[in-house]
């Protein structure tokens, strides 16, 4: 999981970055980024995250906010480096199979073309 904590008052920003693995109950990397209208970053939010955790993923706007949350996912060695910033980067990503998730799926969409 790579982390990094952005505060930007003053038109100056300051990054603390560190890299630390997931425990293995978690063992995707979450990221929720927070814009406003402009597109500017308001918060960064990187943590480990379940599989369950990770279903919902893309971008969205905040309701009477004028902001937008972005929110990827991936699996891997320090694989979130990268912010999500749009519908094309606010994906997940899995080096491992995901077998069992892929079957039901494929199961209820073979239904739905039969109907």
């Amino acid at each position: 999981l790579h982390t990094s904590a952005h505060n930007s008052s003053h038109l100056r920003a300051l990054y603390v970055e560190r890299e630390f693995y997931c425990p293995s109950d978690t063992k995707y990397c979450s990221t929720l980024h927070m814009m406003d209208r402009s597109g500017e970053s308001v918060s960064v939010t990187k943590r480990c995250a379940t599989l369950e955790e990770c279903l919902f993923t893309g971008c969205a706007d905040v309701a009477d906010t004028g902001y937008q949350v972005c929110s990827s996912c991936c699996e891997g060695n320090i694989c979130n480096v990268l912010v999500p910033r749009n519908d094309s980067s606010a994906i997940f990503s899995s080096i491992s199979p995901l077998s069992i998730c892929i079957s039901v799926f494929s199961v209820i969409f073979i239904m739905l073309l039969c109907i």
